[in-house]
């Protein structure tokens, strides 16, 4: 069914990328322009301002622009189209605005964060020349209780930066949730510890971008139903019932595809990668979702409007293809490959399970292939027993090559860095069809074999 039905995506895909190369991508120029003036007005603002309430945060504006969902629906029922039609744009401008308060308190705190650190800094330094250059050095890793009777912290951030310092997780209850610094070690202070999972650590980072895009959706998808009802009867009738419903199914799966992403993602972060684009379109998603939002909620706008329907319809219809390629690319499949290693026992289980999250991150499947013949029931349950993995190739070969990569549908391997030479011929190089993730985080192609070699 798929085989047969591909073709015809394909063209689908061909004429949305036409669209996007000669439509959208001009269209987003001017768009940008345009926000970023705004962006500098009311960033402007936010900082002459004298004192912003901590309470107006960038979930806040989301929480209460989606809210306004009930409003407008019952307006929509009293045919009070142009109230209707501000409350749109009034929500479209506050999906705007959430952002740039989110900036905005980002930077407040990598400012209170330096002065802080700057203080500490010297307070440290007044010591030195105190009490002798070594004494703080010296200082053996210390459990929280004893950071505090020994008079080296005084408040629950300073007592963070002391944490950070000696390379310790471990936190007590009465700190915040989700730890500020990565796992390094722990030790022990003598009673329970809390210590958050890395999938809650992931979920915590991602929360804001996943209710900022949720809500958007909340708040649209039910007034393009409502509209639904209210279409009037002329010869475009057909267009607005087609236009309307293939918005409220794209966004309703795109909802479900974010759900999805949220709950199941992986406890790391996917590597960025550099010097290979996995799309190859003219515009970027974040410029697709943009453009997206743009004419969907003006369009919206205007479509509420007895006498601008045609202008709003014609705007909702721009919006299709954008809809649609941003569902496309969410569900798009990327098979990744790895080579599972017996990484020395419990020691060093931790190294594996996060380079394979990393894969995982990287695509929507991941393949872990065991070579060799000893250990190969252990290893196998081991990458069976990891949620990150979807499939296991038990005897897998020792240097994959294209013959192996096309008959289980890899498009990708990973290794770490330095590897490369290690676990693919020639061929696979040649193809870019082989990453080295580096230390920094980094995913990066290999060109050449020598390369390979040297890096």
């Amino acid at each position: 069914m798929n085989s047969a039905l591909q073709p015809i995506f394909d063209i689908i895909d061909g004429i949305v990328e036409l669209y996007l190369q000669f439509i959208i991508k001009p269209f987003l120029e001017f768009h940008d322009i345009f926000y970023a003036s705004l962006n500098k007005f009311f960033r402007s603002q936010l900082d002459n301002a004298s004192r912003v309430p901590e309470w107006f945060t960038a979930n806040f504006i989301t929480y209460l622009r989606t809210a306004l969902v009930f409003p407008t629906l019952i307006m929509l029922s009293w045919k009070w189209w142009v109230p209707v039609s501000i409350m749109i744009i009034s929500v479209d401008f506050g999906d705007f605005l959430d952002g740039v308060v989110a900036r905005y308190w980002i930077d407040m705190r990598k400012a209170a964060k330096k002065k802080k650190d700057d203080a500490a800094k010297d307070k440290v330094d007044s010591d030195d020349d105190s009490f002798g250059s070594n004494s703080v050095r010296r200082t053996p890793l210390l459990g929280l209780d004893r950071c505090h009777a020994t008079g080296l912290v005084h408040d629950t951030y300073e007592l963070r930066r002391t944490i950070l310092s000696c390379r310790i997780l471990c936190y007590p209850a009465h700190l915040s949730t989700y730890p500020l610094f990565d796992i390094t070690e722990v030790v022990s202070i003598g009673r329970p510890q809390k210590i958050a999972s890395w999938s809650s650590n992931c979920r915590a980072k991602s929360y804001g971008g996943f209710v900022d895009a949720v809500c958007d959706k909340v708040y649209v998808v039910p007034c393009w139903i409502f509209l639904l009802s209210t279409i009037p009867g002329t010869r475009l009738r057909a267009v607005q019932y087609a236009t309307l419903c293939c918005l409220i199914l794209a966004e309703a799966a795109s909802g479900t595809v974010r759900f999805r992403a949220y709950f199941t993602a992986q406890g790391v972060q996917a590597p960025s990668v550099v010097g290979l684009d996995f799309s190859t379109s003219a515009v970027k998603a974040d410029g697709i979702g943009k453009a997206k939002q743009t004419l969907e909620m003006v369009g919206s706008a205007l479509f509420v409007l007895p006498w601008l329907r045609h202008a709003g319809l014609l705007l909702l219809s721009l919006a299709v293809p954008l809809a649609y390629e941003s569902v496309r690319r969410k569900v798009k499949r990327r098979v990744i490959y790895v080579v599972g290693t017996d990484q020395g026992g419990n020691d060093a289980c931790h190294k594996t399970l996060k380079f394979w999250m990393q894969a995982r991150g990287m695509g929507s499947k991941l393949i872990v292939g065991v070579v060799g013949k000893e250990k190969t029931t252990d290893m196998v349950l081991n990458a069976c027993a990891c949620s990150a993995v979807d499939e296991v190739i038990a005897e897998a070969p020792e240097k994959v090559d294209m013959d192996f990569i096309t008959s289980n549908g890899i498009d990708y391997v990973l290794c770490p860095a330095g590897k490369a030479v290690n676990i693919a011929n020639d061929e696979v190089v040649f193809e870019k069809r082989i990453l080295q993730l580096h230390d920094d985080g980094i995913a990066r192609p290999v060109e050449t074999k020598s390369n390979a070699k040297t890096e």
